[in-house]
């Protein structure tokens, strides 16, 4: 399996992925001069009671949060859920994080995430992009306790801000290998 560490890539690909090309997609982009580089994608934080989602937004350039969902029993009824919300979006692209040690080891819950990023792959047919989610958690709770949200409120919040992160930090990494 790949690792992450110093001076590698930090997402893995299921599917195909092209490097986007800059678009005019309507109308209104044409009059702003607005151009789409990234495709509408989601980021999936993967957690053991909880699942956070963020999507950018139609510029595909802005990470913003989007819903928790309560972690289901079975992971095709968690996939079809996804689904409907990547449909009803017009998501074109998944971006699991995929927890990988300090160490940058890959324990149980990553190989759990290939395997999540797998099978949302098959049943989409949309890229997924695995993408190193190391200390993202810790991150969103900095965030939201520095903006002053209560410790009650943050764990209704946190793994979508967490995915949030995520995708953040995906964009970012598109961004240097224009």
């Amino acid at each position: 399996m790949p690792r992450f560490g110093a001076g590698s890539s930090r997402s893995v690909l299921f599917g195909r992925w092209r490097q986007p090309t800059s678009i005019v997609s309507s109308v209104e982009d044409r009059i702003t001069g607005v151009c789409k580089l990234m495709p509408k994608t989601m980021a999936i934080d993967l957690g053991s009671r909880r699942v956070g989602l963020a999507v950018t937004d139609d510029s595909g350039q802005i990470a913003l949060p989007l819903t928790t969902l309560t972690k289901e029993r079975k992971q095709s009824d968690r996939i079809r859920r996804i689904l409907r919300l990547g449909t009803q979006r017009h998501v074109e692209c998944f971006v699991v994080g995929l927890p990988v040690r300090l160490s940058g080891e890959e324990g149980p819950e990553a190989l759990a995430a290939r395997q999540f990023a797998e099978t949302l792959h098959q049943r989409s047919g949309l890229p997924v992009l695995l993408h190193d989610e190391s200390c993202t958690t810790l991150e969103a709770h900095e965030a939201l306790t520095e903006s002053g949200v209560s410790f009650e409120k943050q764990r209704e919040v946190v793994d979508q801000v967490a995915a949030v992160v995520i995708l953040q930090s995906w964009l970012a990494q598109q961004e240097i290998n224009l």
